[in-house]
């Protein structure tokens, strides 16, 4: 049999959806904890309401990656609580806060193991490119 194209979702408070190809879905908001609060006049969704939204519940999402200017040690629990499963997750983590340690510890123990770090120079001397696997 045939197997399903790839999906590719992208979300971003900058509005650059024109400029994606044709096989990427762009939706402009940002995530946080809360659904509909507001950063300027781009809403911002949790994750589970973002994956309600795309009709994936249930779903194995095999890339989840993220780079949302610091919002991961606010969401992170709620990635690994949504009704998906993240095969792998690549983010991007910015500075590194008291709660960075929680972060780490909760995705050892949802079954995480760190196969990439990188750090990234571009602009910022303060982030680190994560790459979860999910075992």
């Amino acid at each position: 049999g045939r197997e399903e194209p790839c999906e590719i979702h992208v979300f971003d408070t900058v509005n650059y959806g024109k400029d994606a190809p044709r096989n990427v879905h762009f939706h402009h908001w940002g995530f946080d904890r809360k659904n509909q609060t507001k950063a300027g006049d781009v809403p911002l969704k949790s994750f589970q309401e973002t994956i309600d939204f795309l009709g994936h519940n249930g779903a194995v999402i095999d890339i989840f990656k993220l780079d949302c200017e610091g919002c991961e040690w606010e969401t992170y629990r709620d990635w690994l609580t949504a009704d998906v499963t993240l095969s792998q997750i690549l983010v991007e983590v910015h500075r590194s806060p008291d709660i960075a340690i929680n972060f780490f510890n909760r995705m050892q123990r949802e079954g995480y193991v760190t196969f990439h770090k990188e750090n990234n120079f571009m602009g910022r001397a303060n982030a680190v490119e994560y790459a979860f696997l999910r075992l």
